[in-house]
């Protein structure tokens, strides 16, 4: 079950056309960790997901 901010950023970053991938890149967070964190399997540490949505920013 995905959790609610998983899924949120999961639709900011596919609406952007941001690959998994290419937001790993610009933060230094694993693939895994972000797919697992959109897809509500992990949990992830708050300022972790602040460099997740500092990237999606700009």
């Amino acid at each position: 079950m995905r959790s609610k901010a998983g899924e949120i950023m999961r639709q900011t970053r596919t609406g952007q056309g941001v690959t998994i991938e290419e937001l790993s890149r610009k933060t230094g967070v694993p693939q895994e960790i972000i797919s697992r964190f959109e897809l509500g399997l992990e949990r992830v540490p708050e300022e972790t997901l602040s460099a997740l949505l500092k990237a999606l920013k700009g």
